[in-house]
């Protein structure tokens, strides 16, 4: 199954497409290929354009106030990746989002999200419902995260993130977790 029949899948868990629902979405997705180190999103832009991961590994990331790079967030593969915050508000992206690696996407522009909003009477609801979902499980994980001593924590990254506890830098893993890169090798290497 291709990437575009994956994302139709994912959302038929949320909303009953119809065949022309079906093919409009597919004639809406655009090939996007990304070499490792290219962004899909820049920080301070006005375009937010929604991805579906084929391939690949992703991360969201941003700059504190002391200059320090805070990764936010992996994407997976055969997941959605967007800055969500600017997405649902329509401003300037908050964050960056980085290809850790070759990426293939299957990518709607803010026309086609438009779009599809427009004549999919049910797309705004399974947009509202996906991002509850995807929410909640980051609440999940951050309560998770919370309860746990630093090697419970890495631990639930591991089971949560394999693939990007494979591939992702560790210095970026030590970030998404709120650790130094130190006390992450110290940790990983029991």
């Amino acid at each position: 199954m291709n990437g575009k029949e994956n994302l139709i899948e994912i959302i038929e868990k949320y909303i009953k497409l119809k065949e022309a629902e079906k093919n409009l979405i597919r004639e809406s997705l655009k090939p996007l290929f990304l070499k490792k180190g290219s962004l899909l999103l820049e920080k301070g832009s006005h375009i937010t354009p929604v991805g579906f991961l084929e391939s690949g590994l992703m991360r969201s990331f941003y700059w504190n106030e002391e200059g320090d790079e805070i990764t936010s967030g992996f994407f997976l593969e055969g997941k959605i990746c967007t800055d969500l915050n600017s997405f649902q508000k329509g401003g300037k992206n908050e964050r960056s989002v980085e290809a850790l690696m070759d990426c293939q996407l299957w990518i709607l522009d803010q026309f086609d999200i438009h779009k599809l909003q427009s004549e999919l009477e049910n797309w705004p609801y399974f947009e509202q419902r996906y991002i509850a979902d995807l929410l909640l499980q980051k609440v999940n994980f951050q309560r998770e995260m919370s309860r746990a001593n630093t090697a419970e924590s890495y631990e639930l990254f591991l089971r949560t993130y394999k693939q990007a506890a494979l591939f992702a830098p560790r210095y970026q893993i030590a970030s998404f977790l709120g650790i130094s890169p130190f006390t992450l090798s110290r940790i990983s290497n029991r």
